[in-house]
């Protein structure tokens, strides 16, 4: 997020930007020692959805429950999402949750340490974890 009292420009100097006080906001966006606005990178405050759940859980390397288990996770746990809102649902494999009599067969992409993973999405819950 660039922040809106800056307007993005190439070939700031070092003393330009020391001039506009708001250096430290700058790292945030990141920045190349020669004054260049390159990237733009989450704030440490920005919101991230992800995957939690009241019992434990498990992200799958596919949309089934007959796919590998990637990883349990316990309830305290929590996995963010493949995208920043959670979409991208398909249906899969149907599976039961925990407690539960009802099938269902939605799952949610996930981000697990770098690589996509699916979670059956209604037996978690899909939120703000961070």
């Amino acid at each position: 997020m660039i922040l809106p009292s800056l307007t993005m420009r190439v070939g700031w100097t070092i003393r330009e930007v020391l001039k506009m006080r708001v250096l430290g906001k700058l790292a945030s966006v990141g920045m190349l020692a020669a004054g260049l606005v390159v990237a733009t990178t989450p704030s440490a405050s920005a919101a991230v959805s992800g995957a939690y759940g009241k019992y434990a859980w498990n992200v799958r390397a596919s949309a089934s429950t007959n796919s590998t288990v990637l990883a349990r996770i316990s309830p305290s746990g929590s996995v963010p999402c493949w995208t920043a809102t959670c979409t991208g649902q398909v249906t899969g494999g149907y599976y039961k949750c925990t407690n539960e009599s009802e099938t269902y067969n939605t799952w949610t992409p996930l981000n697990y340490n770098g690589r996509k993973g699916w979670v059956a999405d209604r037996c978690v819950t899909l939120g703000r974890i961070a």
